[in-house]
């Protein structure tokens, strides 16, 4: 009976020895993981990918503003155009009117 208390009780020191040690392996191993992910400075990685991003949105807006501007630039001298256009038929119409007028009063 002491003979399997002692095999008993060493058996429970050996689990407790493997449990400790399982312990440091994973608190080194943590402790290895918390000084990869500083190194890596995951942080400030990311944060510095969020502030490129924010001025590409910046400029892809300055951009757009500009596009849109120039849109309207571009529509404004197609309207002038056709006024420019519809002018210059007028006048020749008017010039044509008066020559004939002119004929007439000869």
């Amino acid at each position: 009976m002491a003979e399997s208390n002692f095999s008993s009780v060493s058996s429970v020191e050996a689990q407790v020895q493997m449990v400790e040690t399982q312990i440091t392996d994973l608190e080194d191993a943590k402790s290895r993981l918390e000084t990869e992910i500083r190194e890596a400075k995951y942080d400030e990685r990311i944060r510095d990918k969020t502030v490129s991003i924010r001025q590409k949105e910046t400029d892809r807006d300055r951009a757009n503003g500009e596009l849109s501007a120039l849109n309207r630039q571009a529509d404004s001298r197609a309207q002038l155009s056709i006024k420019r256009n519809e002018l210059t038929s007028k006048n020749s119409q008017v010039t044509a009117s008066l020559a004939d007028s002119t004929i007439v009063l000869d």
